[in-house]
């Protein structure tokens, strides 16, 4: 095995851009230069990625952290480039009588069902994304139903059927086995996004917009991938209805411009930045744990240097200092998840039950029920979501009703029902990106949205949407009445929406992220402009500070392991961000309406 590691002769790395701003991308950094310094040479590295947009020294940063001002960055140009042509199509809630603000109806799972078939009635290999796993197994179900004589057969693909179920499907896509559809569409999660080869896919479909840029590019992107074809993508996205008397949110018809957003963005190669202020510190505690079980012991000094000074982390070294990771490494050996102990001079691995174990995984996932029917798995279920005996669902295009819970053995049992509803798998919304804010923004001011769609029904939800705007005169004022509350609208990115929501629950307000805006609750417009007016005349706390008014620091694997402030500090340099907060705090104020 060393010698087949040390002789590597080059790396290619797919899909460079997915390793941006991920434990994944520090997680796979690490493993390469570990294998270099194995090696005693510098391996070629390789990255490739269709949506790096102009992030060139990002992505040189990433696949040679330690020198990235050596990376050569090669263009594809003229008839090797492949622009990408997204086109948008709307769907409103066609009940008249549904309560305003609920989500969109039943129905429209079925219109979408029925344009599907429509839109991929000329095609043989089809890819729909949606994103979550629950839209997935809706609509597979709803469009077996409606396809009928077409002779198109769909498919879910996710991350809770079972991978033998998974593989038959990706077989089937590239036309093997006797038993292949002959026209097929896959509905899937990011699951297909990336990596996996599939075939030849005609076209491709997204329901509602991605939170991300590069998201939409990439799904789009597996499409014309074969001869002089481009990549052609549609975009559906859902809309309820909404009247006068509608949440400011609803009118504003977010969704719809956050799609076209995504779409124009997309086409024009502008994609999100990753933020290199990210210490990855629940990574960095499983590469000690990874290096000290591969060296069996290992001396602090070579720790850092092997993955601070010369390593992945080597540009946070304004933070991880050498007697940051002694004190780092001190917390990894106190406390119920002692993993490591010193042994003179040098660390190994701590003699405790967990560490006996073979190897730590670096991702984490909730605890799932396996869901089985008959003896036969199925699929599974987040834990997190609570079923009881009778609850129905779809999943794995089937039908199924709760028999049995047993949550010690994580299992579910199911058997057939005659219909069911989607399943529920929990999760929380994400804040789009400060360049899809900055987008929107325009869009509302009336950039152009033409050629996104010849549909009248898109134009006219962005007409609603504009009209909205100019109503509630959101283009001069940043603050905004919502019965009893107030929302703000900074436009700008998740970080910065993050920290301007935890500086106001520092001042005493009930303040939280509500998609685009911060809703501040049982105020007025004069409180919170008197509040933002401290925050204007008060400096910035550091941010490690800031974020003890969050109500959720964990996310990754080894963040329960992290001591607290090590938790508040990795939270930190994530999410939250001090750049021009200031000039932010002026402008709302600029923009109160008072």
């Amino acid at each position: 095995m060393f010698d087949a590691l040390t002789s590597i002769e080059c790396v290619v790395i797919d899909e460079l851009h997915a390793f941006f701003d991920s434990p994944r991308g520090r997680h796979l950094q690490s493993l390469l230069h570990r294998l270099e310094l194995l090696s005693r040479r510098k391996i070629p590295r390789i990255g490739l990625s269709a949506t790096l947009g102009d992030a060139d020294r990002s992505a040189a940063a990433v696949l040679r952290p330690e020198d990235y001002a050596a990376v050569k960055v090669i263009r594809s140009s003229g008839e090797e480039a492949r622009p990408a042509t997204i086109r948008l199509r709307a769907f409103v809630d066609p009940d008249e009588k549904r309560i305003e603000g609920d989500e969109p109806a039943e129905e429209i799972v079925d219109l979408i069902a029925r344009r599907l078939i429509e839109d991929f009635s000329a095609d043989k290999r089809g890819l729909v994304f949606a994103n979550s796993r629950a839209t997935v197994e809706h609509l597979v179900e709803r469009c077996q139903a409606e396809a009928g004589p077409t002779g198109i057969r769909f498919e879910p693909h996710h991350s809770s059927i079972p991978a033998a179920d998974r593989r038959k499907v990706e077989d089937w896509m590239r036309g093997e086995g006797t038993d292949a559809p002959a026209r097929m569409v896959v509905v899937a999660t990011n699951t297909l996004e990336l990596g996996i080869d599939i075939g030849r896919v005609e076209r491709v479909v997204q329901i509602d917009p991605t939170f991300t840029v590069s998201a939409l590019r990439q799904r789009v992107g597996r499409s014309g991938r074969r001869g002089d074809s481009h990549p052609t993508g549609l975009l559906y996205l859902r809309e309820g209805r909404v009247t006068e008397a509608s949440h400011p949110l609803d009118r504003l018809r977010l969704r719809t411009f956050q799609s076209a957003a995504t779409a124009q963005l997309s086409m024009e190669g502008q994609f999100e930045q990753p933020n290199a202020a990210d210490l990855q510190l629940s990574t960095l505690f499983h590469q000690v744990i990874s290096w000290v079980r591969q060296a069996t012991f290992a001396t602090t000094a070579e720790l850092y240097d092997g993955l601070i000074e010369s390593g992945p982390w080597r540009a946070t070294r304004n933070v991880i200092s050498p007697s940051f990771f002694a004190r780092f490494l001190e917390t990894m050996a106190t406390g119920e998840s002692r993993a490591i102990e010193v042994v003179e001079t040098s660390w190994q691995l701590a003699d405790t039950p967990r560490n006996k174990r073979h190897a730590f995984t670096v991702f984490s996932s909730p605890p799932e029920y396996i869901v089985s029917a008959g003896g036969v798995v199925i699929g599974r279920l987040p834990m997190t979501v609570a079923y009881r005996v009778g609850d129905t669902f779809v999943l794995n295009r089937g039908r199924w009703r709760v028999v049995n819970v047993s949550d010690e053995r994580r299992a579910l049992t199911v058997t057939k029902a005659p219909t069911a509803g989607a399943p529920r798998f929990g999760g929380s919304p994400q804040t789009p990106s400060g360049v899809v804010n900055q987008r929107m923004l325009q869009l509302y001011r009336g950039k152009d949205v033409s050629a996104l769609s010849e549909e009248t029904s898109f134009q006219s939800l962005v007409d609603e949407g504009r009209q909205a705007f100019r109503d509630l005169k959101l283009d001069t004022q940043r603050l905004l009445v919502a019965g009893k509350d107030v929302l703000i609208f900074p436009w700008r990115g998740a970080r910065a929406l993050t920290t301007l929501t935890l500086m106001l629950r520092r001042e005493g307000l009930r303040a939280s992220a509500s998609n685009f805006a911060v809703l501040v609750e049982g105020t007025d417009v004069g409180e919170v402009v008197r509040v933002l007016g401290r925050l204007e005349s008060e400096k910035l706390p550091e941010l490690d500070e800031l974020a003890r008014e969050a109500r959720q620091l964990r996310s990754d694997r080894f963040d329960r392991s992290l001591i607290p402030y090590h938790q508040r500090l990795a939270f930190a340099h994530r999410h939250l961000s001090g750049d021009r907060f200031a000039e932010l705090v002026k402008e709302l104020i600029k923009r109160s309406g008072l």
